[in-house]
């Protein structure tokens, strides 16, 4: 039996959505994604059939991840499915990549039978634009247009890694009531939680946060990886929709005040 691969985002309905897949004569491996610094080798070590994306929850999470693995050599072959979600909330999905399969659940077994008896060429598949455009960083990171935005505990010569600011962007180093945005480093479960503390006190209501991290094979050592940034910034109230890798050493997670 063919192995699938389920990246479901939350833990209470993963069984589920497993063994609605099951019913396409598959096996399932819906265990928590927990080094999401390595989507690439991961999956291409595993090569499953096929990867099944559930959109139902972080459907820019799966869009990123979608978007990574659509750029490597080692797992581009793999099959592609986007199962669930809202319209209006996967509408980026599918714009970057109009080529891979989007069902709501009911459909998905049926679906990812049609997939695997015939894959589409790797030739055939559609590399997102803003991947091959190659987005200078402070686009990644949504500094598009003026707005204030806190830099905390950066690292030396980041501010030059995020290229040609847009007019009217203001960098400051602390929050304060009329920042949009912060980007706040972080180096160690004491500090992550430090930090959180503190965005707890001042992040404004409508702002933004990127939380940088180090990546499990960074140049530094770390006592915590991205589940425990999400974890313990969603005990803090904080809701992720986002992530990004910002360079060889950091990536980053993105938050807002839950709603």
């Amino acid at each position: 039996m063919p192995l699938v691969r389920l990246l479901c985002w939350d833990p209470h309905t993963a069984s589920a959505k497993a063994k609605l897949l099951k019913s396409a004569g598959v096996r399932v491996d819906a265990s928590p994604f927990t080094d999401d610094s390595r989507i690439i080798s991961v999956m291409a070590e595993l090569n499953p059939a096929a990867i099944v994306f559930d959109l139902d929850k972080l459907p820019s999470l799966s869009r990123n991840f979608a978007s990574m693995l659509r750029t490597s050599k080692a797992a581009r072959h793999i099959p592609l499915l986007f199962a669930g979600g809202e319209a209006e909330k996967v509408a980026r999905v599918r714009r970057d990549m109009p080529d891979v399969t989007r069902v709501p659940w009911p459909k998905a077994a049926a679906a990812l039978t049609k997939i695997l008896k015939s894959p589409a060429s790797p030739r055939k598949q559609i590399v997102p634009a803003h991947i091959l455009a190659g987005a200078p960083l402070h686009t990644k990171l949504g500094i598009t247009k003026p707005m204030r935005v806190a830099l905390l505990d950066a690292p030396e010569g980041f501010t030059e890694s995020l290229g040609d600011l847009p007019a009217g962007v203001v960098l400051t180093n602390a929050i304060h009531p009329e920042i949009q945005l912060a980007l706040c480093f972080v180096r160690s479960q004491e500090g992550l939680h430090a930090t959180l503390d503190m965005l707890t006190a001042r992040l404004p209501e409508r702002a933004s946060v990127w939380v940088i991290h180090p990546k499990i094979k960074s140049r530094y050592r770390v006592d915590f990886n991205q589940n425990h940034v999400r974890n313990a910034a969603l005990k803090a109230g904080l809701v992720d929709y986002k992530v990004c890798s910002v360079d060889a050493d950091w990536s980053a997670l993105k938050f807002a005040w839950r709603r």
